[in-house]
């Protein structure tokens, strides 16, 4: 992988964590009538749910890099 590669995968990984952080707060943070989620299991399974998702992409970050210094 060349760099312009590496920055490729490192802008779509970002650009997947933009977007499930902008859906976490649309579909997690409040209830179709706009009022804010307050219940703490809610709240805590969704914080699972973008951590799970999150991870996957910083894994894959970590690991490009990893991979492409290995590389050169």
């Amino acid at each position: 992988m060349n760099q312009s590669g590496l920055s490729e995968t490192y802008y779509s990984a970002c650009e997947r964590m933009h977007s499930y952080v902008s859906a976490f707060y649309d579909e997690f943070m409040h209830t179709e009538d706009g009022e804010p989620i307050s219940n703490p299991e809610q709240i805590a399974k969704a914080i699972f749910t973008l951590r799970q998702s999150m991870n996957i992409e910083i894994d894959l970050v970590r690991e490009l890099a990893k991979e492409y210094n290995e590389a050169v």
